[in-house]
């Protein structure tokens, strides 16, 4: 089913795309000025590139600097600054030898 079948069988009241939904709901509130806001934020290209490099180099100063065993512990403290939300971690490593 797409939308002009939504269209035919009632399920909507007429076809248009997000802009198009947010006029209407703008309308509806009785809104004149309003923002609309992305969310999440997209994050720019250029940006990302550069984000990612400085990992990278972070990484290697790392790896050439530390032993391995603190580069491990560097790199789960760095996955756990990019989760969200709550979470529930324990920062135990058990090395059998």
């Amino acid at each position: 089913m797409d939308g002009n079948d939504a269209l035919v069988n009632g399920l909507v009241d007429e076809i248009g795309g997000l802009e198009a939904a947010v006029t209407y709901a703008a309308e509806q509130a009785e809104l004149d000025d309003y923002d609309v806001i992305e969310m999440p934020k997209k994050e720019d290209p250029f940006e990302k590139f550069i984000k990612d490099i400085s990992g990278s180099t972070k990484m290697w100063v790392a790896e050439m600097t530390l032993g391995e065993e603190e580069v491990a512990m560097w790199k789960k403290v760095e996955e756990m600054k990019k989760m969200q939300g709550v979470q529930a971690l324990m920062l135990l490593d058990f090395k059998v030898n």
